[in-house]
């Protein structure tokens, strides 16, 4: 007996050792996340993963005013000495006191190009997936458009820019990039925003309405080819986006009534869904709200 009581423990002990010597001993799966290597298979999986690039659209525009409008003289700041919340920031900017210091100017930067990240790596992962080529194109001109708009951000901020149109599969090769000359990146933004105009539809159905179109491709090259000065091509351009159904409302108010979103007027907009607890807000009314 004593000797099978031996011969099982060594038999335990060798599966042991042996299990451990192993390589991938340590490689397990981690049950709450989905592993991109089994994701992307199906057109369900890439709408996920294309709402999810719409859905870090908020985490740009949300601060837009700071860079477009508070700088210039369309807009100031009045706070309540009480309460001065972001006083700070936004102050920074409408005095031009900003640097390449400044908490916010690096905060968007690191933001973009995690959003570009994204849009890279789906791009890569359609192809591979099971359906068909129509889906294909019409998923790729959906991230060809906001990965332009962002390349265009960038531009209008920084001129040179990293350019980086590839899934990065390993975070070490992000050091193997440059800054490009910007006009390098408005190529790169022209010929994704053809890719797009090539690919997208007029209109989509009710449940699809917020999705990039072929008019808000246009809309945005044409405003691509004005920053250029390529005047000619930004007439031909726009003049595409006319016949394609949009005019303007009868009510001036009417295109800033919340309950009116994606209106005639609307070319594109940034959907809010609002009426839940999943943190879609902003601090927008509290910065420029009149007090009594």
């Amino acid at each position: 007996m004593k000797n099978i009581v031996i011969l099982i423990l060594l038999g335990i002990t060798l599966c042991f050792v042996e299990s451990s010597c192993k390589k991938d001993f340590l490689n397990t799966t981690d049950p709450t996340k989905i592993g991109v290597d089994v994701f992307y298979k199906n057109q369900a999986e890439i709408n996920l993963a294309i709402n999810g690039c719409y859905g870090q659209l908020k985490s740009v525009i949300g601060s837009q005013y700071l860079f477009n409008e508070m700088i210039t003289d369309n807009t100031t700041i009045d706070f309540n000495p009480g309460d001065r919340g972001p006083a700070s920031r936004d102050e920074t900017f409408e005095f031009f006191e900003f640097n390449s210091g400044t908490t916010n100017i690096s905060s968007m930067y690191n933001t973009i190009y995690n959003n570009l990240y994204n849009i890279n790596n789906t791009l890569t992962k359609i192809q591979a997936a099971s359906v068909t080529d129509s889906i294909k194109n019409k998923s790729a001109g959906q991230l060809k458009f906001l990965r332009a708009y962002y390349y265009f951000e960038l531009t209008q901020y920084f001129g040179d820019a990293v350019l980086i149109t590839v899934a990065l599969n390993e975070p070490s090769k992000a050091w193997d990039y440059l800054r490009v000359p910007q006009a390098q990146i408005y190529t790169q933004i022209e010929t994704d925003l053809k890719d797009a105009v090539s690919t997208l539809p007029v209109k989509y159905d009710a449940a699809n309405v917020g999705r990039v179109t072929k008019g808000a491709a246009l809309t945005l090259l044409g405003k691509v080819y004005l920053t250029e000065k390529k005047y000619p091509d930004a007439i031909s351009t726009l003049n595409q986006v006319l016949p394609l159904g949009y005019t303007l409302v009868s009510n001036y108010a009417d295109a800033f009534d919340p309950q009116k979103k994606n209106g005639s007027e609307s070319v594109f907009e940034v959907q809010y869904q609002g009426g839940n607890d999943l943190g879609q807000w902003s601090n927008f009314i509290y910065t420029f709200a009149p007090r009594a």
